[in-house]
C-alpha cells in the first residue's frame, strides 16, 4: 500500500503534466498559426507596396528621361548656328551646327548622334561624321510640318547588338515658319534600362521587368535571335495584361505566376508640346508611346524568407512561447531601425538642399537655386503666354560702408536688405542673392506697369531701412543708410532666354548706376535704350 501510494502522486502528475502540455501544445499551435498568418500577409503586402513603389519610380525616372530630351531638342533648334543654318544652309553654316551637336554629345552623354536632313531625307549635318542610320527619306509635307511644329515624333527601337537607339525628331522651321529641315537624334536607351533595373530592385528578391509597346511587343530587350525577328510578345506569357494594356490602366495582379505588377505610362503626354505626331511627313511611320512597365516577382521569391520553411520558423513552433516572443521582439526591432535609418536619411537630405539653394548669409535663394527656378517660369511663359519680370538690384556705396564700418557691419545690412526686400515682394516673387551686394527678383504673372510698382515700393522700403553699425558702442552712434539701384525687364510672351534677360536688366541697372543711384531704370525689349522711372 505504501508503495502504491507513492506511485500514484507520479502517476497523477505525470498525468497532469501530458494534458497541460497536449492543451498548451494545442493552445500554441493555433496561435503560433494566426501569428504566422499574419505576418506572410503582411510580408506579402510589403512586397506589393515595394513592387509598386519602385514601377511607379521607375515610370518617373523614364518620364524624366524624355521631358529632358524634349528640351535638348528644343534647345538646340533654336541655337543661334542652327537657327543660321537652316536660314542661310550654307556648307560652312552646317560645317558649325555639326562642331556643335558634338558638343551637345559629350555634354549629355545620351545621344549616339545628332544629324539634320533635308526636305529629301537627305542628311546635310551630322556628328559623328557617319551618323547611325536610323531614319530613311521621303519627301516633306509642308502642311504636316506646319501642324507639328513643336512636336516631338518617335520611332521605333532599333536594336545594335546589345545597344538600344531610339530615333527621335523633330521639324527646323526657318524664318517664315515653313519646315525646311528636321532635326534628328538617336537616343541610347541602355542607360534609361541599366536605372530603371536598378530601381526595380527589392531587396533580398529576384525579380523581372519589361517595357511593352502598345501591342504588347517587348521593347527593353534585343529581340529574340537577332535584330531581323521580331520581339516576342509578352502578352503570349501574360494574358491578363492584355486588357490593361487596352486601357492603358495601372495595377497589380496575383496568381498562380506569382506577383504582377503594371504601370500604364506615355512620356510624352507630360508636354503638350511632345506629343507624338503622325510623323514628320515623309511617310516614315513613328510609334505611339503608349507603353507599359510590367515588373514580376514570382511564386517561389514571394515565398523566400517564409518563417514556416525557415529555421527561425522552427525555432519558434520548438521554442514555444519565448521563441515567439523572441522573434517578434527582433522583427519589431530591426523595422524600428530601419525607420529611424529612413528618417535620419531624409533629414540629411532635406538638410542638404537647404544648403545647397539657399544663400548662408542672408538666408535668401543662391544664384543655383534661382536660375532654376526662372528656367522653369520662363518655358511656362513661354508655353501659356504669360508675362514675366526680372529685376538686379545693387546696393549703392556698398563698399564704403564695408570701408567706414567693417565687414561686420557690411554682412548685417546685406542681412537686413535681404530680410526688408523679401517682406517688400509678393508671395508669388523670389528675390536671391546674385553675388556680393547684388540681388535678382524674379516675378512671374507680372507685366510691364505691375513690375514698375513693385520695384518703386523696394526702393522706397531700401530708402527707409537703417542698420545699426556692429561696432557701435552707444544709441547716439547713427545707422547706417543704405540706397539700391534697379534695372527692371518686363517679358510678355515670347522667346527670351534667362540670359538675355539678365542682360538687359544689368544693362538698366547700369542706367540706373550712371543716373545718380536710387532709382530704377527699365528696358521694354531688347536694344531699346533704359528709361528712368519717376521716383
Amino acid at each position: 500500500m505504501a508503495s502504491l501510494s507513492r506511485q500514484l502522486p507520479l502517476r497523477f502528475l505525470l498525468l497532469r503534466f501530458g494534458v497541460l502540455a497536449a492543451a498548451s501544445a494545442v493552445g500554441l499551435t493555433a496561435a503560433l498559426a494566426v501569428l504566422l498568418g499574419s505576418f506572410e500577409r503582411q510580408r506579402a503586402a510589403v512586397i506589393e507596396v515595394q513592387a509598386t513603389a519602385a514601377v511607379r519610380e521607375a515610370s518617373r525616372d523614364l518620364q524624366r528621361l524624355f521631358f529632358e530630351v524634349v528640351g535638348d531638342l528644343g534647345i538646340i533648334s533654336r541655337l543661334p548656328p542652327v537657327r543660321t543654318a537652316v536660314d542661310q544652309p550654307t556648307e560652312a553654316h552646317w560645317r558649325a551646327a555639326g562642331q556643335l551637336f558634338g558638343g551637345f554629345l559629350v555634354e549629355y552623354g545620351r545621344y549616339r548622334s545628332i544629324s539634320v536632313v533635308d526636305r529629301n531625307g537627305a542628311p546635310v549635318a551630322s556628328f559623328p561624321r557617319v551618323a547611325v542610320k536610323t531614319h530613311r527619306a521621303a519627301p516633306l509635307s509642308p502642311a504636316a510640318g506646319e501642324q507639328q511644329q513643336r512636336q516631338l515624333v518617335v520611332f521605333p527601337p532599333i536594336w545594335q547588338g546589345s545597344r538600344a537607339l531610339l530615333p527621335v525628331a523633330r521639324p527646323l522651321l526657318d524664318a517664315t515658319g515653313r519646315p525646311r529641315f528636321e532635326l534628328w537624334a538617336d537616343l541610347q536607351l541602355n542607360g534609361a534600362f541599366e536605372g530603371i533595373a536598378k530601381i526595380l530592385q527589392v531587396p533580398e528578391l529576384k525579380t523581372e521587368w519589361w517595357i511593352l509597346d502598345a501591342r504588347g511587343q517587348v521593347i527593353s530587350a534585343p529581340p529574340r535571335g537577332g535584330s531581323r525577328q521580331q520581339p516576342f510578345n509578352l502578352l503570349q506569357r501574360f494574358p491578363m495584361l492584355r486588357t490593361p494594356l487596352a486601357e492603358g490602366s495601372s495595377g497589380r495582379l496575383l496568381d498562380s505566376q506569382g506577383l504582377v505588377v503594371y504601370q500604364a505610362l506615355n512620356p510624352l503626354q507630360q508636354d503638350l508640346n511632345a506629343a507624338p505626331g503622325s510623323g514628320l511627313g515623309r511617310g516614315v511611320r513613328p510609334v505611339s508611346l503608349d507603353w507599359m512597365l510590367v515588373m514580376r516577382v514570382p511564386p517561389d521569391q514571394l515565398q523566400r524568407g517564409s518563417l514556416l520553411a525557415s529555421a527561425q520558423g522552427q525555432l519558434l513552433i520548438g521554442g514555444l512561447y519565448l521563441a515567439a516572443a523572441v522573434a517578434c521582439g527582433l522583427l519589431a526591432y530591426s523595422q524600428l531601425q530601419a525607420r529611424l535609418r529612413q528618417v535620419d536619411a531624409d533629414r540629411h537630405a532635406q538638410e542638404l538642399w537647404r544648403l545647397s539653394s539657399t544663400d548662408s548669409l542672408t538666408g535668401l535663394v543662391n544664384r543655383r537655386r534661382f536660375e532654376e527656378l526662372a528656367a522653369y517660369e520662363i518655358a511656362r511663359s513661354h508655353r501659356t503666354g504669360a508675362p514675366l519680370a526680372l529685376m538686379l538690384l545693387d546696393l549703392d556705396h556698398f563698399k564704403e560702408i564695408n570701408d567706414q564700418h567693417g565687414h561686420d557691419t557690411g554682412d548685417l545690412v546685406l542681412r537686413s536688405f535681404g530680410g526688408a526686400a523679401q517682406a517688400a515682394l509678393r508671395e508669388i516673387d523670389t528675390i536671391a542673392r546674385w553675388g556680393g551686394e547684388e540681388f535678382a527678383v524674379l516675378m512671374p504673372q507680372t507685366g510691364h506697369q505691375p513690375a514698375l510698382a513693385v520695384a518703386e515700393r523696394l526702393r522706397r522700403t531700401v530708402e527707409d531701412l537703417a542698420v545699426l553699425p556692429r561696432s557701435a558702442e552707444s544709441e547716439a552712434t547713427a545707422p547706417v543708410r543704405i540706397t539700391v539701384s534697379i534695372g527692371v525687364v518686363a517679358m510678355d510672351a515670347g522667346d527670351l532666354s534667362l540670359e538675355a534677360l539678365i542682360q538687359m536688366a544689368d544693362h538698366g541697372l547700369y542706367a540706373a548706376k550712371a543716373s545718380g543711384r536710387n532709382c530704377v531704370a527699365v528696358l521694354q525689349a531688347p536694344g531699346q535704350k533704359p528709361q528712368i522711372a519717376p521716383g
